[in-house]
Order: structure tokens, then C-alpha cells, then sequence
């Protein structure tokens, strides 16, 4: 994902674009303004974004 609060926009564009989305805590601290994020939380919204795309989350079998 992007950096800081253009993190989740970055991921969009980058899905809608067919690239690939990787996120964390060293790229983002935080789920909403002024809200500090766990780690899982940061991936949960990754994976809704895009899935919300219509596109799918890789799994391990797809990242060889």
C-alpha cells in the first residue's frame, strides 16, 4: 500500500490497475485518522479492498 493517509487510495488504484497489493505497519500506522492499526487490521482492510474490486486475495499456492 501507499504511505501514510494515501495508503488505502494507493491500494485501489494500484488493484484497479491489475498490480499487487502488499501492506503493514511499516507503511501505515494507522486504520483511520488518528487511529492507530494492528497489523491484521491493516491486511483485513487490504483484503476488502480487494475483494471489493471484484478481484481475489493471492493465497500461498499462487505466491511460488
Amino acid at each position: 500500500m501507499g504511505i501514510a493517509h494515501e495508503g488505502f487510495s494507493t491500494a485501489v488504484l494500484s488493484v484497479l490497475m491489475g498490480r499487487h497489493v502488499r501492506g503493514g505497519l511499516e507503511d501505515n500506522l494507522y486504520l483511520d485518522h488518528g487511529v492507530f492499526a494492528a497489523n491484521g487490521q491493516l491486511i483485513e482492510r487490504a483484503t476488502r479492498i480487494v475483494e471489493d474490486v471484484g478481484c481475489a486475495v493471492a493465497t500461498l499456492d499462487k505466491t511460488d
